[in-house]
């Protein structure tokens, strides 16, 4: 499953994170060394911030990267990753955010995010409400 780091403060930091969990294909919107990571044989795009304004236009420019469900990344976790990929699959949604100490770490989603892009800019105050709204979002704490 693909990694997306939209828009992070620690890029090196969240990949380092997800690669600890056993993820090795990302792809970055930031500052990575991705040369060092080439050595452990960790596929690492790397992706200038302009490619998209928000991050629902990034994620809207690397839909065809992605074929299947994907992880967005914004910042490190000490959850089991794993865990939260099971708890997603069996709610059945569309997406499973995860939140740590009030603010969001990552989520899980499935290709069908693809359908509430239209016209947005904001996957985390547009996106995320619609989904929600619709009864397709699990949130794991």
């Amino acid at each position: 499953m693909k990694v997306v780091i939209l828009d992070s403060v620690n890029t090196e930091k969240v990949i380092n994170s997800f690669i600890a969990s056993g993820y090795d294909d990302f792809i970055a919107f930031g500052e990575v060394d991705i040369a060092y990571y080439s050595l452990n044989n960790i596929k690492i795009i790397k992706l200038n911030h302009t490619l998209g304004d928000s991050t629902a236009q990034r994620l809207e420019k690397i839909k065809g990267s992605l074929g299947g469900r994907f992880i967005l990344a914004y910042s490190h976790t000490d959850k089991d990753v794993d865990s939260i990929v099971c708890f997603h699959k069996q709610h059945g949604g569309i997406l499973t955010v995860i939140e740590e100490n009030k603010r969001l770490v990552c989520a899980i989603s499935e290709p069908e995010i693809f359908d509430y892009l239209e016209g947005s800019l904001s996957l985390e105050k547009e996106i995320f409400l619609k989904v929600a709204s619709d009864g397709e979002m699990g949130i794991y704490k």
